[in-house]
């Protein structure tokens, strides 16, 4: 996929004025993550965003033109983070009721746990992940984690457009 992106509007740290197809800030930051994780999911081997900063009088930057990061830059720098190598292991749901939760292997070592990536276009929605460890660890789209106890070998997880991570310990 090339040539990527969701503009967002002056009132929410755009440069440019837009044709009302902006979004806020946090939805492009949560579109550009939900778009890499589906990329796995399609076998797509190369993502390129449109923009890493604003040109060409369109706001869908990573950085706003004074250089500060916007929401979606610190989005994906934290899916990096907790999956630097991704690779796709299974669909858990692949967009029923408009939720998704995709696992991944986080990188090429043996001992990581498994990431799996939720959410749900729709709105709030609570989704049962199935893990293997007792205790995990949710962490949100920005990167604020929380741990979480395992009911019965799932762990209860609220999703939204933004997605969640929950990482097996």
């Amino acid at each position: 996929y090339t040539e990527v992106g969701w503009p967002i509007s002056q009132a929410d740290g755009g440069k440019y004025p837009t044709k009302g197809n902006d979004v806020p800030a946090m939805m492009q930051a949560a579109c550009v993550c939900r778009l890499y994780a589906l990329a796995q999911r399609l076998g797509v081997e190369r993502v390129d965003i449109m923009f890493a900063t604003d040109t060409d009088h369109f706001n869908g930057g990573f950085f706003a033109p004074d250089g500060k990061w916007r929401p979606s830059a610190f989005a994906v720098q934290n899916m990096i983070r907790l999956m630097p190598a991704p690779k796709l292991e299974g669909a858990i749901v692949d967009g029923t009721d408009g939720t998704f939760a995709y696992r991944f292997a986080p990188s090429e070592k043996a001992d990581d746990k498994p990431v799996v990536m939720a959410w749900n276009v729709m709105g709030a929605k609570t989704v049962e992940i199935p893990v293997k460890s007792d205790a995990v660890e949710v962490v949100d789209m920005l990167g604020h984690s929380q741990k979480v106890k395992v009911n019965g070998g799932k762990v209860s997880v609220e999703t939204g457009p933004y997605p969640v991570y929950v990482r097996e310990e």
